[in-house]
């Protein structure tokens, strides 16, 4: 039996922040710009943050989390069609770590998202099927069954597109 996989998208453009400053030693300051994009866009990363305010490995820490970050949102399944944009950020030359970045950058990414909400996207499944054409009437009646109204079959010279 197949199972439905969904995904989410932001309703709207958001400011997500966090602080992470405690327990010490930790310092981990963070600002997101998140956007929606177009259905289908993906996602897109990147920082406007200078060097000076956060080191690059700590900027590359979020980066590379940013996938796990959005592996499950608000109604636990991934987040895309968003554009995630790190405006603003601060380290602590004592008390910053690289796991505090990727730490406070899902906290504040997913505050955002808490504070906008997320629409549910159902998933387009594109297919082929052929068959004799005898049974092809058969065929595309369980596949209505299966899914409602939402298939628009072809069929083309006793093929089921």
């Amino acid at each position: 039996m197949p199972s439905v996989i969904y995904k989410e998208t932001p309703t709207a453009s958001v400011y997500g922040e966090s602080r992470y400053t405690m327990p010490k030693p930790c310092w981990a300051i963070v600002k997101f710009l998140i956007e929606p994009l177009p259905k289908g866009t993906g996602l897109i990363y990147k920082s406007t943050v200078r060097t000076e305010d956060v080191k690059i490995k700590y900027q590359r820490e979020i980066e590379d989390n940013i996938d796990k970050i959005l592996s499950q949102g608000i109604y636990g399944w991934q987040i895309t069609d968003l554009k995630i944009t790190f405006i603003k950020g601060e380290d602590h030359v004592m008390h910053s770590r690289s796991g505090d970045f990727a730490t406070s950058a899902a906290i504040g990414i997913m505050r955002g998202l808490n504070e906008i909400g997320t629409t549910l996207l159902e998933p387009i499944i594109k297919f082929r099927i052929t068959v004799p054409e005898t049974i092809g009437g058969r065929v595309l009646n369980d596949i209505i069954k299966m899914r409602g109204s939402f298939i628009t079959p072809f069929i083309h010279n006793g093929i089921l597109l």
